[in-house]
This record gives C-alpha cells, structure tokens and sequence, in this order.
C-alpha cells in the first residue's frame, strides 16, 4: 500500500503576526502629530477629531486583541501537535453528506469517528476549500490526524491510502 500526502497543517506562529502594527502607529502618529492629517479626514468622514482618534485608537485595541488571539490559538495547537496530543485513525470514508443549509458544512466517517468542517470556514485546520472535493468522498481510503477539540475532531493531516 502507497501513500500520498493530501493535506498538512502548516502554523508557524511568529511576531510576523504583529507587523501591521508599524503602519498603523505610524498613521496615529501622523494624525496626532499632524492635525491637518486629521482635520483632512474628520471633514471627510463628517466626524470631530476627537471622535476619529478615539475610534482609530478602539479599531487598534480590538484589532491588537484579536491578532494576539489568533496568535496564541495558534500557538497552543502547535504546542499540541509538538507533544503528540492528537489522534490518528486510517480506513475508508463512510456516511459523507454535504448539509448545504449549514452552509456547506460536510460531514463524514472513519473507523465510526465523526469528521465535519465547512468549506468556506478559512481555519489553519482542514477545510476542503483548495482541495475541490477529489479525495473528500465516499469509500475514499485514508489516514486521518486529528486534534479533539471541544466536541469536534479538527483534522491537521490526510493521507491518502491507495493499492
């Protein structure tokens, strides 16, 4: 039996995550330093100058909470992966249905282990989206790698198990 690799999880998580922040404190110090700059966008946008660098200064915090987020989600499941904390199962895929009323959510088997991911999710995990559904069907022959996590199995590695 030869195998073929399908899909692998790629996280490398870095400080490159956090790079566009040089631009955008370059800009808030533009605007604070340079009150034409801001003068210029409160007329465009029809808000004071106060209210345009307290929205910028709020866009910054969510934005600078949710890459750190991202960061740190992705630091964990690679941490995770590192110490062997996954799953693998190999057999046939059985029970495939897409549910497009869950918008495009597909679900699946192997070895009576429930797969489902939606493939229009943008996830580090596999999600079908640049794989156009050749290998993901019915009686297809696979080794799966698989991180448990809550009450879904998050898949970080397919291979594909042919004669």
């Amino acid at each position: 039996m030869s195998m073929s690799p399908y899909f692998e999880i790629n996280i490398e998580p870095s400080a490159d995550y956090f790079l566009w922040i040089f631009p955008f404190a370059f800009l808030f110090v533009a605007f604070v330093k340079l009150p034409i700059a801001t003068d210029l966008v409160s007329s465009l946008i029809k808000v004071p100058r106060k209210w345009f660098l307290t929205a910028y200064c709020a866009i910054f915090a969510i934005s600078l909470f949710v890459t750190y987020s991202e960061y740190q989600r992705d630091s964990d499941i690679k941490a995770l992966i590192e110490v062997g904390k996954f799953a693998v199962v190999s057999g046939c895929i059985k029970n495939y249905r897409l549910d497009n009323v869950k918008g495009h959510t597909a679900t699946f088997e192997v070895e009576d282990i429930e797969f489902s991911y939606n493939n229009y999710t943008n996830t580090p995990f596999f999600y079908e989206k640049e794989f156009s559904g050749n290998a993901m069907k019915n009686d297809t022959c696979l080794e799966i790698s698989y991180l448990p996590v809550g009450k879904e199995n998050k898949i970080i590695k397919i291979v594909l198990l042919t004669n």
